[in-house]
């Protein structure tokens, strides 16, 4: 289709939409919205493992036309189409089009190029690498939260590292833009275009944060339909959002969980907590330590902390999230039981990093185990909410709580990477750092007893045997 044909199918539909159907007003609108033009394109991970999510908006229907995905090896050949399903929201005095495809078959550590869109408008070549989903891939994640539209410290150092090919996946431990559903979601909008440069070219996984539960309609409606997360209700109106769900990526099962069922108990009942329990248990118990001898997990409202307004690790609702509440079971018990090794959190602007602990018994450095993060004995907790939002950080009181090891104030992102199938290394990494060799924080977490995968021994062993046979065959020779 020529750019003139395009032109005026877009025209022909916003006529229409106007004046027949009458739900968007145009002049409330940004002035770079273009209605059928699809917007806030973001990547997500699939069940499947060699699949990828893409989801995007419009501001009119597609009318007569299909929300489609096209995608291939090279920029100029995207012979492969997968056809889009949608959900249509009205919030506010804005309706908007939620679309979502997902690209299958997809070759590990391979770049893909895609674009999605319909007849009536499509995006610009957008390009992602798959990363190798097997348990012994060195895997590279970036973990941030409370980003903000605002005084988004972490932005330009996030787009720029995604291009330097930094990361596999993106984590964002909840609070996003402040709000997304602030002035009928355009404060949302906004944010997704200032994100849509990182997240077009690696996946973007969220769990919902508080100022993600919009109190005047009771729900997480608006951020439930902008992220297509794993366990999404396909079949039903996503009003309380992707709460919780898991993932594996290289040897680590990861886990999203939702402190905010637990947080806003008052509006939504016990239910919502129990159901997530349920799962949660459910979840731990089929996760097989052989194949991802780690478990990370992630939520928005820490469980420790020693920021000067710890109240709020410590007020009511956060301590159901860890002990529970009459019928309403805690997490720590469970996460514990299971050996859950590593959780982050955000909720608090700073960075802070704990010994092992559990109960607020903390396993600390000492004559017989000098290093507590190896073969740790309870989970280690990781507040990683300084990326940047309007609000100052949240100061520290002093003396810390026992439990904190490390802390900081400065604007921070976390990089968690897989050096092999007994070690991770969690570095907490500043906004523009001086050097390189400049960090927040760095530290190492390890396991006794890890085999490597069975694929990697295949491998070593027939290296060895080649190289026994290689010195047998020169020892033979040189006898001669």
């Amino acid at each position: 289709m020529n750019n003139e044909t395009m032109k005026g199918g877009i025209i022909i539909i916003v006529i229409s939409f106007a004046t027949v159907v009458s739900t968007i007003e145009i002049d409330n609108l940004p002035d770079w919205v273009h209605l059928a033009q699809p917007r806030q394109v973001h990547l997500a991970l699939h069940e499947d493992a060699d699949s990828m999510r893409v989801d995007w908006v419009t501001f009119s229907p597609v009318t007569n036309s299909t929300p489609m995905v096209r995608y291939g090896q090279q920029q100029n050949t995207m012979d492969n189409v997968e056809l889009g399903s949608t959900h249509i929201h009205r919030f506010g005095d804005i309706t908007r089009y939620y679309h979502s495809a997902v690209m299958k078959h997809l070759a590990p550590l391979t770049t893909y190029y895609y674009q999605v869109g319909s007849d009536l408008g499509w995006t610009e070549t957008y390009s992602f690498r798959t990363f190798d989903y097997s348990d012994s891939y060195k895997l590279k994640i970036c973990v941030f939260g409370d980003l903000g539209v605002r005084n988004g410290q972490a932005v330009p150092t996030l787009q720029k590292r995604v291009y330097e090919n930094a990361f596999d996946l993106l984590i964002h431990v909840g609070d996003i833009a402040y709000d997304v559903f602030t002035d009928s979601g355009r404060r949302g909008d906004e944010y997704m275009e200032m994100i849509e440069p990182i997240a077009t070219k690696v996946p973007y996984m969220t769990i919902a944060g508080n100022h993600e539960w919009n109190t005047a309609t009771k729900s997480f409606a608006r951020y439930g339909y902008m992220f297509h997360m794993l366990n999404y209700p396909e079949n039903n109106i996503p009003l309380l959002g992707n709460q919780y769900y898991s993932f594996e990526a290289g040897p680590i099962h990861f886990i999203g969980l939702s402190t905010e069922l637990y947080g806003f108990y008052y509006d939504m009942g016990f239910k919502q907590s129990i159901d997530q329990f349920l799962w949660l248990k459910k979840d731990l118990e089929a996760v097989d330590r052989n194949k991802t001898p780690w478990i990370v997990a992630y939520m928005h409202r820490p469980f420790y902390c020693s920021n000067i307004n710890s109240y709020q690790c410590h007020a009511f609702e956060n301590r159901l999230v860890r002990v529970g509440y009459f019928d309403m079971p805690g997490m720590e018990a469970l996460l514990k039981k299971y050996k859950v090794d590593l959780i982050f959190a955000g909720h608090e602007h700073s960075y802070e990093r704990s010994w092992p602990v559990f109960n607020y018994t903390v396993y600390m450095p000492n004559n017989d185990e000098p290093n507590p993060y190896r073969n740790a004995k309870a989970p280690v907790h990781v507040i990683t909410g300084s990326a940047g939002c309007h609000t100052p950080h949240a100061a520290f009181k002093d003396p810390p709580v026992p439990s904190s090891a490390v802390r900081s104030l400065d604007y921070s992102y976390t990089l968690l990477q897989v050096l092999n199938r007994s070690t991770l290394q969690i570095d907490q990494v500043p906004i523009d750092p001086p050097s390189h060799s400049h960090l927040v924080d760095q530290f190492w977490m390890s396991k006794d007893g890890i085999r490597e995968n069975m694929a990697t021994i295949s491998i070593l062993s027939s290296k060895l045997l080649i190289f026994v046979f290689t010195v047998f065959a020169k020892s033979l020779l040189n006898s001669y």
